[in-house]
C-alpha cells in the first residue's frame, strides 16, 4: 500500500516499481510483477537490463528461496542477458540460479559466459574451477 501511495504521488519513481515488482512476485502474482517492470522498462529503457538484473539479485538473496523463486530469478537474469547480451554478471548470477536448480549443463554454459566477458574478474579462478567440477560431474 506505501508503495502504491509514493507511486500516487510520483508515477515515475523506477525503484518504487522494482520494489512493487517484487512484492508481486512473494505473493506469487508474476503477471502484475511483469506488468510493473513492463512500466520500468518503458520508463528507463536504457537501464532496463540492469532493473531485470537486480529483479533476480533479490529473489535470490531472500533467504527462504524456494525452486519456484528460483526460476523467477532465472527468468529475470535472462531477461537482462536478452537485452544486453555481454551483461557478464547477469551471466555469472544465473548460472548460479542454475545450479540451484539442478541445470548443471546450462549453469556450466552460462558460467563460461561469464569468464569469456571477464577474463579478469576477481573470481574468475573460481569460476573456472567450478565450471571444471561440472564438466567432470556429467
Amino acid at each position: 500500500a506505501l508503495n502504491e501511495k509514493v507511486l500516487a504521488a510520483n508515477p515515475g519513481n523506477t525503484e518504487v516499481l522494482v520494489a512493487l515488482a517484487d512484492l508481486y512476485n512473494r505473493n506469487k502474482q508474476p503477471k502484475k510483477a511483469e506488468e510493473v517492470l513492463g512500466k520500468v522498462v518503458a520508463l528507463d529503457p536504457a537501464n532496463a537490463p540492469r532493473t531485470f538484473y537486480n529483479l533476480g539479485v533479490v529473489i535470490e538473496n531472500r533467504d527462504d528461496a524456494t525452486e519456484g523463486d528460483h526460476r523467477k530469478a532465472i527468468e529475470a537474469f535472462r531477461k537482462a542477458i536478452q537485452l544486453k547480451p555481454d551483461y557478464a554478471l547477469a551471466h555469472r548470477d544465473l548460472g548460479f540460479a542454475l545450479l540451484r536448480v539442478g541445470d548443471l549443463k546450462g549453469a556450466s554454459k552460462e558460467l563460461q559466459a561469464y569468464v569469456d566477458l571477464e577474463p579478469r574478474a576477481k573470481d574468475s579462478a573460481e569460476i573456472k574451477a567450478t565450471i571444471k567440477s561440472l564438466s567432470s560431474s556429467k
